[in-house]
Order: C-alpha cells, then structure tokens, then sequence
C-alpha cells in the first residue's frame, strides 16, 4: 500500500515533502512533473491568468516538492473542468487530488479507493464500491496505457432508473527512484437526479 496526500489532509506540504525527499532523481522528477503539468493544463497561455503553469516554469531544476504540488493542482483543475465539459447541467459534489508513492503499473490501489470512499462519505453521495472501484481501475488502466502521461477519464454509475454518479478522474506518474514510481491523480464526482 502506497502513501498518499489529499485536500482532506492536514498538512499537505509535509506529505509532498516527505515524497519529494524520497526522489533519487530530481531533475528527471521535475522534468516528468513538469510534462505532466503541462499536459493537464493544455497549451500555454501567452499570459498565464493563474500560478500554476508559472510556478513550475520558475521551480528550481531539484524542487521536486514545487513541481509535486503544481501537478496536483493541475490535475484538480483538469478532472474539475473536464467534469463541467462532459456533465455541464451538474455541480461536483467535490473534488480531491492525491499522490501515491510505491506505485506500479497494475499496482495496489487501495489508497485511492479509500480516499475516494471517505470524499463520497463527505461529500454525501451514496458510498457504493463499484463506483470507487470503477473509478480507480480507470486510473490505473490509462496510466498504464498511457504509459504515465497525463491524462483524464470519464464515467457514470447508475444508482437506479433515474440516478446516477457522474465522475471524472485524471492521472499521471513520475519516478521516484529507479524502482519506484508516484502517481498523482485528482477526481471529481456529483448525483445527477436525470432531472
């Protein structure tokens, strides 16, 4: 089982940075994050209106915590903006991103289900595993088709004839050690009442 940092955690930047200092690599580290960054954001703006892509053009060559964080925040923004392109009539329920350190490809999921177990409990949606489970076998599924690029998926789980969970999801890897690999992933989810 991996570790692994969310929104819901109380000090963020003490996880990313004890998964930054474990990065035998750095330079390759942010080199990865900042490709993945990239991908999630899309082109660059000739006028960046937010940090994001700002702060990981100007992260040092060995922040790895810098470029860790400007990835997370990017994938939320992708799974959250995907989620309004693909389910426009409806709000989130929430979001959340996360980082899984010790991850392999086909790899133990259970972090991210468990997180995304205690966000629907939050966030009040109905707790069911075949919708975490869908939603993380996705995850791991296209990173490893994607080979660890970047990228975002979609889905619904129906609850009942008129209701349904509406979920969005994006992931990336990068190498923490020549072993060893992080995933960062953000998700997003609403009940849509087919009204």
């Amino acid at each position: 089982m991996g570790q692994f940092v969310s929104a819901l955690a109380k000090d963020i930047e003490a996880v990313s940075g004890s998964i930054a200092k474990l990065v035998t690599d750095a330079g390759q580290a942010v080199a990865q994050l900042g490709t993945m960054t990239a991908g999630f954001a899309g082109p660059v703006p000739q006028t960046p209106e937010d940090g994001t892509v700002m702060t990981i053009l100007f992260a040092a060559g060995d922040d790895v915590q810098t470029a860790l964080k400007a990835a997370l925040t990017s994938a939320e923004k992708a799974s959250s903006s995907l989620f309004s392109k693909r389910f426009g009539d409806v709000d989130p329920a929430g979001t959340d991103k996360g980082v899984v350190n010790g991850y392999k490809p086909d790899g133990d999921m259970s972090t991210v289900f468990s997180q995304m177990k205690q966000d629907f409990e939050n966030w009040n949606l109905a707790v069911d595993d075949k919708i975490m489970n869908q939603m993380a076998n996705t995850i791991a599924q296209q990173v490893k088709a994607q080979m660890g690029l970047a990228g975002t998926s979609y889905g619904s789980v129906y609850l009942n004839l008129n209701q349904k969970i509406d979920w969005t999801v994006a992931y990336g890897m990068f190498q923490v050690t020549p072993s060893s690999q992080g995933l960062v992933y953000a998700f997003s989810a609403a009940l849509d009442g087919g009204w």
